[in-house]
């Protein structure tokens, strides 16, 4: 069978036809595809089918029928096509185990150095809540590690309710059905409890990087999975995609170091010049692949045609796309751009290097919301949810986790921020001022609370991005849109 490398644009501003036509033209290539696929089966068994969005198949039978029938199927880019090499997503939690294990083994090294070397006076190096601490085990406030235990059960949940319900692959309906990304997902929540634990240990602003490090790859594989849904040929494979995060990781760590005694506002300001200069080269590349997509060939024609686009919408072929990117880059850079400024203006707190874990934590979760915001719309507009009372009643487990969403982590933030039981970036008798009694069966404080929230926050999330395309399960992959 043939492959049409018609573009999108090309299609759209040039082709129309009947819906006769396309459904004439559907049942053709749905019965091509089949014969294709018995075929396959016959010679090689049952593969796995992974969506395709740079090409759509063209069988010569269509020739009898209008060339606008062909050109608006590819114009809609209907997820017809199955590829026999998508084998790579399964390296994501495999690569994401090993990660991992080489990530805890020397963290539990080094905190339990610090335990060992400072017994008898933690509270001069680690800053714990002294209002609530229960010491176990040869850890002085256990129960702040152990209310990590959370993460844990919600991350081995997960992965239960994607194992006993992932859809059965047969070829023709429904998205494609590799579910390593949401294993991968599972993964990091555990990941993430027995990093928090460790942190935990000893609380204080180097330590910091362990709580963090597997947020920002949790954060980072949420948008992932969301876009491998209808792209899954397109998404990065597991090795760029770690590699990413080890580089703002490193940045991560670079921003905790404490600053030269000599010169720490010009520290500060150079790492946050540093930090905008990579964010740019992200920024411009990721956008540029983000909207070209399978056309993408790195040379200075494509970005001054990105930006040509940018300065003459006129020119632009995916409104809707192009406007999802402009908002996230947007967000992305405020935020950037706003932490760089309190630098200058003051070099302390939110403004200084140890807030830029949170602030890139933040840009992938908004970027993510961003994201996930143009996925519901786009559903909306192929009508794959319509604007009809029955069909959102349809799709209510949709809204209801979404409000659950939303609620969870307002709650959870709270107790995070408002409720904080000490500050590792201030000196310890600030610390202290903000200690707290118990709360929650008179051993968990407020901080023990927003680890229980924020994981059942995390299996929401995680929930709503695996259930988002629930209703398509049954579809013909002939009927289904890549957007």
């Amino acid at each position: 069978m043939s492959r049409n490398p018609q573009r999108l644009s090309t299609v759209l501003s040039s082709h129309r036809a009947s819906r006769q036509d396309v459904a004439r033209l559907t049942a053709v290539i749905e019965s091509q595809q089949q014969e294709e696929q018995q075929q396959q089966q016959a010679e090689q068994g049952e593969s796995t089918a992974i969506l395709s969005d740079d090409t759509i198949q063209s069988p010569s039978a269509t020739s009898s029928y209008s060339e606008e029938s062909f050109a608006l199927l590819a114009a809609r880019r209907r997820v017809d096509e199955f590829v026999k090499d998508g084998v790579y997503l399964k390296y994501y939690y495999k690569v994401l185990i090993l990660i991992s294990c080489f990530y805890l083994f020397p963290s539990m090294q080094f905190v339990m150095f610090q335990i060992s070397s400072n017994k008898g006076q933690l509270g001069e190096t680690c800053y714990f809540n002294n209002k609530c601490i229960y010491p176990a085990l040869g850890i002085p406030a256990f129960n702040n590690v152990s209310s990590n235990i959370a993460y844990l059960i919600m991350g081995l949940l997960f992965i239960a309710i994607i194992y006993f319900t992932k859809p059965k692959e047969d070829g023709i309906h429904g998205l494609h059905t590799d579910m390593s990304l949401y294993y991968s997902m599972g993964i990091t929540i555990i990941v993430e409890g027995f990093c928090s634990g460790l942190y935990h240990i000893c609380p204080s602003r180097m330590n910091f990087q362990f709580d963090t490090s597997f947020m920002l790859i949790g954060g980072g594989l949420l948008f992932t999975t969301l876009y491998q849904k209808r792209h899954a040929t397109m998404t990065s494979g597991a090795f760029k995609t770690f590699g990413f995060f080890a580089a703002f990781i490193l940045l991560g760590f670079i921003s905790l170091v404490n600053p030269p005694a000599t010169r720490p506002f010009q520290a500060l300001v150079g790492f946050w010049m540093i930090v905008c200069v990579v964010f740019a080269f992200v920024s411009i590349a990721g956008s540029v692949y983000l909207y070209k997509e399978d056309t993408v060939v790195w040379d200075k024609s494509l970005i001054r045609d990105f930006f040509t686009c940018l300065r003459h919408p006129s020119f632009i072929n995916n409104k809707p796309r192009m406007a999802c990117i402009v908002a996230a880059n947007t967000i992305s850079w405020l935020i950037i751009l706003y932490s760089f400024a309190t630098t200058v203006q003051s070099g302390v707190k939110f403004g200084g290097a140890e807030s830029f874990n949170v602030v890139f934590l933040g840009i992938l979760v908004l970027n993510f919301m961003v994201y996930m915001i143009y996925y519901i719309s786009m559903k909306f507009y192929y009508e794959e949810i319509e604007m009809t009372i029955p069909s959102l009643l349809k799709h209510w487990y949709i809204w209801v986790l979404s409000l659950e969403v939303i609620v969870v982590w307002m709650i959870a933030g709270y107790f995070f921020q408002v409720l904080a039981v000490t500050d590792k970036f201030a000196s310890e008798a600030t610390s202290d001022l903000l200690n707290k009694p118990c709360v929650l069966f008179n051993y968990w404080d407020d901080h023990d609370v927003w680890h229980i929230l924020s994981s059942v926050g995390l299996i929401s999330i995680m929930s709503l991005v695996y259930v988002l395309d629930l209703d398509v399960r049954n579809t013909r992959r002939t009927e289904l849109y890549v957007f």
